[in-house]
């Protein structure tokens, strides 16, 4: 078995492990942003070293070719610059919807628990003295004198 081989093994095993860690974490994040965050270790380290495991089985198996190194360097610069960007927008996108889905809980909640405060003014705790009676009806006006006449 040539070194490439174990080489290329090695740097597979190293980027599945990765891999795997990254899911474990993922699955036991509490909220999406952090979810986000901990995917750097398979978009930072894991794909990049599959690219250069890729790389060393070429160049063991055609030899050393130019063309392969510059596009294997491109597409790791690239990606490291996509990964990043990405995830920035990603994580601002989780964490504006977070704290806009907070805020807005918080007003719902503070109307409900307003709207529940008047419910119990108005009827009354059994306990209160305006349990089991009926709001008071406001008098009608009384008409005007001079109206009256006109009529």
């Amino acid at each position: 078995m040539p070194i490439s081989d174990i080489i290329v093994g090695a740097l597979v095993l190293l980027a599945s492990f990765l891999a795997m860690v990254t899911v474990r974490s993922i699955w036991e994040a509490k909220d999406a942003l952090t979810r986000v965050n901990l995917l750097s270790p398979l978009t930072g380290v894991a794909l990049p070293l599959l690219i250069i495991a890729n790389l060393v089985h070429d160049f063991s198996t055609k030899g050393i070719d130019p063309n392969n190194l510059v596009r294997a360097i491109i597409s790791i610069a690239f990606l490291l610059a996509v990964v990043s960007v990405s995830s920035f927008y990603l994580a601002r996108a989780i964490y504006g919807v977070s704290v806009d889905d907070r805020v807005r809980l918080a007003h719902e909640r503070a109307e409900l628990t307003a709207a529940e405060k008047q419910a119990a003014d108005t009827t009354g705790t059994p306990d209160s003295p305006a349990a089991g009676r009926q709001p008071e009806e406001t008098p009608a006006p009384e008409a005007d004198p001079q109206q009256a006449a006109e009529q």
